[in-house]
């Protein structure tokens, strides 16, 4: 954990409020890609976006030097929520599904990236908004 973590009202529930810059909630101390899944996976998040920034993330475990990439991302680019994800059978770059929508600043959002194990899914607020069989 880094930095004050604080419980906010979000109508009858509550939330856990990050700024993105000098909080964060680590899961684990160092990512172990050896667990990652191998075949199919899914994350999920309930966010509220005050301030986009160029990229974003959700929740994610990657990795990412310049041209060495692995591992999966739930976040966002910009104003559009995005899930990226880098197999171990393709060859290349991550490759990120972004939404063609905007979020809505300060709006609650329900974002969901999926991949069966032949194609990535994106879904924003229950409506799948992009998909790609480009990683394996």
């Amino acid at each position: 954990m880094r930095g004050p973590l604080e419980l906010i009202e979000a109508g009858e529930l509550h939330a856990l409020a990050l700024d993105g810059r000098t909080q964060e909630l680590p899961l684990a101390a160092q990512a172990d890609f050896a667990r990652l899944p191998a075949e199919s996976m899914s994350a999920e998040a309930w966010v509220r976006v005050d301030k986009t920034t160029q990229w974003g993330g959700l929740i994610g475990a990657m990795q990412d030097n310049g041209e060495y990439e692995r591992g999966w991302l739930l976040g966002f680019k910009h104003d559009r929520f995005g899930f990226a994800l880098k197999g171990t059978g393709a060859s290349g770059p991550m490759t990120w599904l972004i939404a063609p929508q905007s979020m809505t600043p300060r709006g609650w959002h329900h974002v969901v990236g999926t991949y069966d194990g032949h194609t990535m899914r994106l879904y924003v607020d229950g409506e799948s908004v992009a998909e790609s069989a480009a990683q394996s």
